[in-house]
């Protein structure tokens, strides 16, 4: 049974991207000229302090958005957090995330919402698998996945790897009957119990590029910041195998 053309929610978490706004709407332009399905996009504010919300509100005023969405967030809910109050607030049958770096571009979406919508089954999520990333960086991601086998028994290969397109059922199961976690495990989250609840994860290529505005707020960027997300992730990875 195909999922028939149910359009697509999509969550843009950003806190304190500044500079990355104009662009991120240049980006955004370009997506609403080639997409040719019914979507949404819900850029989740986390209580930023650089002006960040206003330049949105600017940016949505002048080119007259009525299906892009501003949601701001009365306190900091962490990079999950955001992702799952925009998630809640998504009107379409399909879901996404992807970030405000553009590291990953938009137009990446309109290639995987083909390939959920051409799909033979329902029970898949698909997600990105980055290109052109350093060999360092490829080094830690397959580390991860490595860890995630031991631990856990499934393999997930890029695991931080984005988009992430989803049904809005499987998000809602989740929410139900467990708490996602508010920071960057949110990722790994969905992705296991995706595993645990026998869906198929599904890759498509997507290029990676540098992060041309700001830093980093998860593992990009410096070593320090590589190693703090490994050992929160790995923190993570072991308490969801002590429940399994």
């Amino acid at each position: 049974m195909k999922i028939s053309n149910l359009g697509l929610s999509i969550v843009i978490p950003v806190f304190n991207e500044l500079e990355n706004i104009e662009p991120l709407f240049k980006k955004i332009n370009f997506f609403a000229k080639k997409a040719s399905f019914e979507y949404e996009i819900n850029i989740v504010d986390g209580n930023s302090n650089d002006g960040t919300p206003d330049k949105i509100d600017q940016a949505i005023s002048e080119n007259a958005y009525t299906n892009i969405n501003l949601i701001r967030s009365e306190k900091a809910n962490g990079y999950g957090g955001d992702i799952c109050l925009g998630l809640r607030s998504a009107k379409y049958e399909l879901l996404a995330w992807t970030h405000a770096d553009l590291q990953t571009d938009l137009i990446d979406l309109i290639h995987g919402y083909k390939l959920m919508t051409c799909s033979d089954t329902q029970d898949i999520i698909l997600k990105g698998k980055r290109k052109s990333r350093p060999l360092l960086d490829q080094f830690f991601t397959f580390g991860m996945s490595i860890y995630v086998l031991i631990r856990c028994g499934f393999w997930i290969p890029d695991i931080n790897a984005q988009p992430k397109i989803f049904k809005k059922t499987f998000f809602n199961k989740l929410i139900t009957m467990k708490k996602p976690p508010t920071d960057f495990s949110l990722d790994l989250f969905i992705l296991l119990e995706a595993r645990i609840q026998s869906l198929k994860i599904k890759s498509f290529d997507v290029n990676f590029s540098k992060r041309r505005f700001g830093e980093a707020k998860g593992g990009g960027g410096s070593l320090s910041n590589k190693v703090k997300l490994i050992k929160r992730t790995l923190i993570y990875i072991d308490k969801t195998a002590r429940k399994l």
